[in-house]
């Protein structure tokens, strides 16, 4: 074999400074094959997979920021006292102020509320409290709508009754806070008729679903002047912007359903 000539190379005999060649040799061969590997996938990788060639510059940049030395800041290590909690941190919100509260209080054990030193009986010098966010599931309740009925004793004529307020709907059991919440439950919660007529059967409440449909046609009526103002302030506009929502509305015979449109306006300002 014919050996080739190699170029004299002084190698400095500082150990540390041979160690700092190595590693930097070491990082030049990680730097090499992720360029490798990268023009590797240029090259052979499936269209989706190939590179754009501008993000080898990117690539380039990032080795060059990577070669160079990160500055040594030395890091103050506290001893002591409490870490800062952090300022974007914000904690738990507070509960709003004008929820009802329930108080329930918890004493310590009668046998710790005697001093063992002295003997006496301990008193309250303060207390800790800790709120907790319940739920009440909604609840029925039956208004009984009383009229007395007076009538003279000694004739036995002239009888009066007090007359009862005006009822939503006439000749009807629903009272306003139940129409609100199925009204409510309808159309802001988009829950359709027949799963408030389960949710409603939990409790023990038979309400069919035809009844509910009447009671919500007996809303639209009480809110149709409601409705026909709005209608007049938008039309007294001059831009209007309106979106139609298609829904699925189920035919009488209930086989098939076929596309029903909700039809909203929007006052677009004056110009």
């Amino acid at each position: 074999m014919v050996k080739k000539d190699t170029p004299d190379i002084k190698l400095p005999e500082d150990v540390a400074t041979l160690k700092q060649m190595v590693l930097q040799l070491l990082a030049d061969v990680d730097d090499l094959n992720k360029q490798l590997a990268y023009f590797k996938r240029y090259v052979f990788g499936r269209r989706s997979e190939k590179l754009d060639p501008s993000q080898l510059i990117l690539f380039e940049a990032l080795s060059a920021e990577a070669e160079e030395p990160l500055p040594q800041t030395p890091v103050a290590v506290s001893s002591s006292g409490p870490k800062k909690r952090n300022a974007n941190h914000r904690g738990c919100r507070p509960l709003p102020a004008d929820l009802p509260r329930e108080r329930i209080e918890y004493h310590p054990p009668k046998e710790e509320l005697i001093c063992p030193d002295c003997g006496n009986h301990k008193d309250i010098i303060g207390q800790e409290v800790t709120e907790q966010l319940d739920y009440v599931p909604a609840s029925f309740v039956v208004r009984q709508h009383v009229g007395y009925k007076y009538a003279c004793k000694i004739c036995q004529e002239n009888v009066v009754i007090a007359n009862l307020p005006a009822f939503p709907i006439e000749k009807g059991r629903p009272g306003s806070g139940l129409l609100a919440h199925i009204l409510t439950s309808k159309y802001s919660d988009h829950l359709p008729l027949y799963r408030l007529e389960g949710i409603i059967a939990r409790h023990g409440i038979d309400i069919q679903r035809s009844t509910l449909c009447d009671w919500v046609g007996g809303c639209a009526e009480l809110l149709s002047p409601i409705a026909g103002e709005i209608k007049r302030q938008i039309l007294d506009c001059a831009k209007i912007h309106t979106h139609d929502t298609a829904v699925p509305v189920q035919t009488k015979d209930r086989n098939k359903t076929r596309n029903g449109y909700l039809w909203a306006y929007i006052d677009g300002g004056q110009e």
